[in-house]
């Protein structure tokens, strides 16, 4: 009985010392934690020199002639962890002129916002302009404003930051890494590359709706296939998929038929002009890197359109 009682107080003991062996672990991964987020913050701040905040090697020219083409850059090695480095390159939104070419500068401050991964552009008839961020779990629209007052606040970027858009759990898998943004079906269409999805997202409530699961052929060990979105006037989504080889095109809850099978390789950016799908293809194998144009047919016809125009550019983004 002695001995039974011996062991009963040494097992009792034993697990008496679990609580507090596990409130110290927690408590030092807390420490660690928080000086992760401290180390990260002060990573970021030290590579955002000032020298670093404009693309390197190129002159600024605020005052060139409008209408300016804004272009996001997803230039750092590592955009998850160094938003600017000038050995690495500069992630951000940037201006330059379409009338002579030149630079005008950068239009956002990617301190401020954070955005790391930065994708899609659209500007809103309010004079926003919305940014896909496609950096991991946080994958969300930044949205910059334009100055207040510009002749007061000259330092100030072009588009100050305004806040995020953020999914809701709910759709959070579908919308992982936004990369195309469009104006369609009312609201805003996303195309979200690892996602595999196209969705709406309501600007004045925020919120987000999944419209189309594009199936693809994705393998565990690559990304995601969707890239852009565009809609035309007939209210159909058309949405890139590099690893089909085609563009698809969504006319209501239903897939009508796939564009350019026969013609394109890795299409990445889609823009729709008038009656005519432009299509930007990376190429591949016996196909250059081309910009293609398409008639878009009325609905119901399902035939796949041969190309009506094809230019050779390298690496075509739209």
């Amino acid at each position: 009985r002695r001995a039974r009682l011996i062991r009963e107080r040494e097992h009792v003991s034993f697990f008496a010392s679990w609580p507090p062996a596990i409130a110290g672990v927690t408590v030092v991964l807390a420490i660690i934690g928080s000086c992760s987020r401290t180390m990260q913050s002060f990573h970021e701040w030290w590579f955002h020199a000032q020298d670093c905040s404009a693309l390197q090697g190129l002159e600024l020219h605020p005052d060139a002639p409008r209408p300016h083409a804004f272009v996001t850059f997803h230039g750092s090695k590592n955009p998850r962890t160094a938003l600017c480095h000038p050995s690495s390159g500069v992630s951000g939104v940037h201006a330059f002129s379409i009338v002579d070419g030149t630079y005008v500068g950068p239009v956002t401050d990617q301190l401020a916002a954070l955005v790391k991964q930065p994708r899609g552009i659209l500007a809103s008839p309010g004079g926003m302009l919305l940014v896909a961020d496609a950096s991991g779990k946080f994958s969300s629209i930044a949205v910059f404003g334009p100055r207040a007052n510009a002749s007061t606040s000259p330092d100030e970027p072009a588009f100050p930051f305004r806040g995020r858009i953020s999914p809701p759990k709910t759709v959070r898998a579908a919308f992982s890494h936004p990369y195309g943004l469009a104006w369609g079906d009312g609201g805003i269409l996303v195309a979200a590359q690892d996602g595999q999805s196209v969705l709406k997202l309501d600007p004045q409530t925020g919120s987000v709706g999944v419209l189309h699961q594009v199936a693809s052929g994705r393998h565990h060990d690559e990304s995601g296939s969707i890239r852009g979105v565009a809609a035309d006037a007939h209210g159909c989504a058309n949405v890139s998929d590099k690893h089909a080889n085609a563009v698809h095109m969504y006319c209501g809850p239903r897939l009508q038929r796939r564009i350019g099978r026969l013609h394109i390789e890795r299409p990445i950016a889609v823009v729709v002009a008038g009656d005519t799908l432009v299509v930007g293809s990376l190429g591949g194998g016996d196909r250059q890197p081309s910009v293609l144009t398409f008639a878009l047919r009325p609905e119901g016809e399902t035939r796949d359109p041969a190309p009506q125009l094809r230019l050779r550019i390298e690496h075509p983004r739209l």
